[in-house]
């Protein structure tokens, strides 16, 4: 490329990008809202919806997550013309668990089949972590006869701007967010956390009111916060010192991303997390945050040594994870996704056999 123009200075060598998102969830700001904002910023087209329609048919088509037929129906007209497209997915969505709130809908064979037609059939697949992309490899091999497509990891970040933490005092916090998916995990957190009130902590939870499974007198809940970025400032609002995050070992879990670890770095917690595949590579134990075994009595223990100390000797613990926050944020990957979406773009094979009608679901 020639000299790189300034940021959001449009350039002759744009790419046209259209963020196709399945809804407003978490997913839409990790995997479309942000990395769009990074490629509007070096000077990209960029467009993003939940509805593909025609004046979007001459840019790049990323659809994320979505699993209806109408997608996918979609899908194949604008391959027919020739429009190139990719998909990206965050989450092992074929392996939820019975308790998974989504696993009513996502087990559904109609929906499994369109999951199927769609990664089976994308030139290209981005995914959020290693994991997940042994898992697509593996399930979603085309038939023979067809090059099964490119699965590039893609991990998830936050912008530089949602990294920053404030310097300051604070009486200790603790913070989990354990939503209706969690309470596998009540009985790992019951123990630390009912230490850390008796105490004199000030316990927070979100997601979900776990405050009677838990034995909890004074633990605050806090509301819904459907916007990701609201969610991450009404967390801060609360100066957390310290934030649980547990995760049950299963194959679903295996597959997902460190999210929480991003979270709470980016509020100011020092982050007590799963020692398990979603966290394990982005923890640095004892220096950046701590790694737990499944064991209740060694949560306990750990919060316990951590609320024996002021937040101010907590402090290069937190700040040492925010420079792993910012030195992984979707700015400083940015270039990495722009070759990925050049690429994408203009190798895109449109040869309309590669995507058999008889593959597509009914």
């Amino acid at each position: 490329m020639s000299e790189r123009p300034r940021f959001g200075e449009k350039r002759e060598d744009r790419l046209r990008l259209f963020g196709w998102h399945a809804d407003f969830t978490g997913c839409f700001y990790y995997r479309t809202k942000w990395p769009m904002e990074q490629m509007s910023k070096l000077g990209h087209d960029v467009r993003m919806g939940t509805v593909s329609r025609a004046a979007d048919n001459h840019y790049l088509h990323i659809l994320q997550r979505s699993t209806t037929i109408e997608a996918a129906r979609k899908l194949y007209a604008i391959h027919e013309r020739g429009v190139p497209w990719m998909y990206d997915i965050d989450d092992a969505i074929w392996a939820l668990t019975p308790d998974n709130p989504g696993a009513e809908h996502f087990w559904k064979p109609e929906v499994q089949n369109v999951i199927r037609w769609i990664i089976s059939s994308a030139p290209m697949v981005t995914c959020s972590t290693e994991p997940l992309a042994e898992m697509i490899r593996e399930k979603y091999r085309r038939p023979a006869g067809l090059n099964d497509a490119t699965v590039i990891v893609i991990p998830n970040s936050l912008p530089e701007r949602l990294t920053r933490v404030l310097p300051g005092e604070r009486e200790h916090v603790v913070f989990w967010r354990g939503s209706p998916t969690h309470k596998v995990d009540v009985e790992v957190v019951r123990p630390a956390l009912r230490a850390a009130e008796k105490a004199g902590a000030r316990i927070v939870l979100a997601g979900a009111d776990y405050r009677q499974e838990l034995g909890l007198k004074n633990a605050e809940v806090l509301g819904w916060v459907s916007n990701t970025e609201d969610y991450i400032d009404k967390v801060r609002d609360l100066k957390p010192t310290i934030q649980l995050i547990p995760l049950m070992p299963n194959e679903f879990n295996r597959a997902k991303s460190q999210v929480g670890l991003l979270e709470a770095r980016a509020v100011g917690a020092v982050p007590l997390v799963a020692d398990f595949e979603p966290y394990r590579p982005w923890v640095d134990h004892g220096v950046d945050g701590f790694l737990l075994p499944r064991n209740e009595w060694k949560w306990k223990a750990q919060l316990e040594e951590l609320l024996a100390s002021p937040y101010e000797d907590l402090r290069p613990i937190v700040d040492a994870g925010v420079k792993k926050n910012i030195a992984n944020s979707t700015d400083s990957i940015a270039e990495g996704l722009e070759a990925v979406y050049g690429v994408m773009a203009a190798e895109h094979s449109a040869a309309a056999e590669r995507l058999p009608t008889s593959m597509l679901p009914t």
